[in-house]
């Protein structure tokens, strides 16, 4: 018994020696800054066509007929919507900004497509850039702009002095495996305003 306390306390001793032996072989300085919100007012989003923008907003799509949908894949029924910012103003950083969209991706390999919470089998919804022709990734919080693997909002830039901001996107239906079956198509993304 007592033999174990001498070998415990050798143990205990020679830990401590050997930590204290240890030198640094360098050193790490952190650095950053915290700024102002680049826009006073994130007034919300709406559809192209309404007035009256919301942080909690709803975009209609026009309904689709299930032949649409011919292959996997297909986009149909593009439909315009927008986040508005006011009193926005450019600084060191915060040169342009953008909206990072998040939601459930319901299939594999399907990263960018939101869950279907209707009736409607086989499809999704798809946030597309502006002009309709990409799809925006989701679920990139903290995106690295040299990466090449996700495809982010080209974003808009920011005015000189205060002034407002409009951020334009499509939503559209897509299919994530045929047929598609009939019923309701319902998701909801959330979006965090990005300055860079």
């Amino acid at each position: 018994m007592k033999a174990n306390r001498l070998l415990l306390s050798a143990l205990v001793s020679s830990a401590l020696m050997s930590a204290g032996a240890m030198a640094a072989d360098g050193t790490i300085n952190f650095s950053g800054s915290i700024t102002a919100s680049a826009c006073e007012t994130i007034v919300g989003a709406v559809q192209d066509g309404n007035s009256t923008p919301s942080l909690t907003a709803t975009v209609n799509l026009l309904s689709a007929t299930s032949d649409a949908f011919s292959a996997v894949g297909d986009i149909v029924n593009k439909t315009p919507f927008s986040i508005q910012l006011s009193g926005c103003a450019a600084s060191t950083g915060a040169e342009n900004v953008r909206a990072l969209f998040s939601g459930t991706a319901p299939v594999a390999g399907e990263p960018n497509l939101l869950a279907n919470t209707g009736g409607a089998t086989n499809v999704g919804i798809v946030i597309l850039n502006s002009a309709g022709t990409s799809e925006i990734s989701l679920n990139q919080s903290n995106p690295s702009p040299d990466d090449t693997t996700i495809n982010l909002d080209e974003g808009a830039a920011m005015p000189s002095t205060s002034g407002d901001v409009t951020l334009r996107y499509q939503a559209a239906y897509k299919a994530s495996a045929l047929p598609v079956g009939e019923g309701t198509v319902t998701s909801q993304a959330t979006y965090v305003i990005n300055y860079f």
